[in-house]
């Protein structure tokens, strides 16, 4: 994904987090700074007592690295972990909308195994027939497993235009099968519209990136003179993004109110609420969601389906509601860290519950888009 992964599929506060870095000199911290000290003492000396004394040369750089994955990965949180410079930077490009890789948002099951948690569309991981849940065993002859996140999607990301080979466990299928993709540079454009029959306007969001904002105020101001029965909002297989973009997006649906809280684990909660100065669609809406649809997008579909602003239909989405910080380093390199866990409006907490439609109804992607028409029928006041 972008870079061919994600988070993740995952919601970004893409910012150096001075505050957090400096929380420990506020006041009433000075007894937990004690217990700091002492730790860091522990793995300075662990530092030098290898850099200085191992048989053999010791690169400092890549011990330092290491011991920073060990911290992260005793957490056992599958959207925590650490970023090198390379890796960093690359997710930086993805989320302005330019990458290398074959287009797939990944996360972790209950059991620690690498899910595909969807193949973006009309990249090299849909077409080579990816599918929302497969379970990356091996990627080239390496195992996924005791990988994280980061780890894998380094081994999918790179050069346009060179394969990488995928193995994976499909649910229905009996043994793994081997998928050969070819990676491309992935202009993401992420909000595509047309108007439908009935004067009903369509928009699909693929993800939430930087560019999405003015992506959809574009794609406005040409459909919805003429979307006088109403929009639907295509959520279907968008793995999520940024937060801040998520936030925009409801805005643009919602005339006011909070779109989300956002938790800490001493129970403060912070609201985002609505950009007024957005707020331009009044016409009715329907939502389209699949298990594919995760993080950014639950938090538009369930911010939408709690005001009562629109109808939510489709299949119950993947699941993630909790929140990330990336924290860049002395030297460029980045901890993506869990802190928080988000509510809709109504004080909802679906993280690996997901959101439930409305209208419940399954599409086998064969034949004709029957969660469409339905949408379809829904703004026409069709039973």
């Amino acid at each position: 994904m972008r870079r061919n992964f994600i988070v993740y599929s995952l919601i970004f506060l893409l910012a150096i987090s001075l505050a957090f870095l400096a929380g420990m000199n506020y006041r009433g911290e000075l007894f937990a700074q004690n217990s700091i000290d002492r730790n860091l003492q522990v793995l300075s000396q662990a530092y030098y007592f290898i850099t200085n004394n191992y048989v053999e040369k010791v690169d400092g750089k890549n011990v330092s690295y290491k011991g920073i994955e060990g911290m992260v990965s005793s957490l056992n949180d599958p959207y925590s972990y650490f970023m090198r410079p390379e890796d960093y930077k690359a997710m930086g490009e993805e989320f302005q909308g330019s990458f290398e890789g074959i287009g797939v948002e990944i996360g972790m099951n209950e059991n620690k195994q690498i899910v595909v948690i969807s193949p973006i569309d009309d990249t090299p991981a849909q077409k080579a027939g990816l599918k929302t849940g497969d379970i990356i065993l091996k990627v080239e002859d390496k195992s996924t497993e005791g990988m994280n996140l980061d780890q894998v999607s380094s081994l999918i990301r790179g050069p346009a235009g060179t394969k990488v080979k995928l193995t994976i466990q499909r649910e229905g299928e009996k043994n793994p099968v081997e998928i050969t993709v070819t990676r491309a540079v992935i202009r993401l454009l992420t909000v595509s519209s047309k108007l439908l029959d009935d004067n009903i306007g369509y928009i699909k969001i693929k993800a939430f990136r930087e560019p999405t904002t003015s992506e959809l105020n574009n794609a406005l101001d040409q459909i919805l003179p003429k979307a006088k029965k109403g929009i639907i909002l295509d959520l279907r297989n968008n793995p999520g993004g940024l937060l801040s973009s998520a936030i925009e997006v409801a805005s643009f649906f919602i005339q006011k109110g909070t779109v989300l809280y956002a938790e800490d684990r001493n129970g403060n909660r912070e609201q985002y609420d609505i950009i007024p100065s957005l707020y331009r669609v009044k016409v009715p809406m329907v939502v389209l969601v699949n298990e594919g649809s995760a993080s950014a997008s639950e938090i538009v579909a369930g911010a939408l389906q709690d005001y009562k602003r629109a109808t939510v239909v489709g299949n119950k989405t993947f699941g993630k509601g909790l929140v990330q910080s990336v924290v860049q380093l002395a030297d460029g390199s980045a901890i993506s860290l869990t802190v928080q866990r988000w509510l809709t409006p109504k004080l909802r907490y679906i993280h690996k519950d997901g959101i439930k439609p409305d209208i419940q109804l399954d599409w086998d992607q064969k034949g004709t888009d029957i969660q469409l028409e339905r949408a379809k029928e829904v703004l026409l006041g069709k039973k």
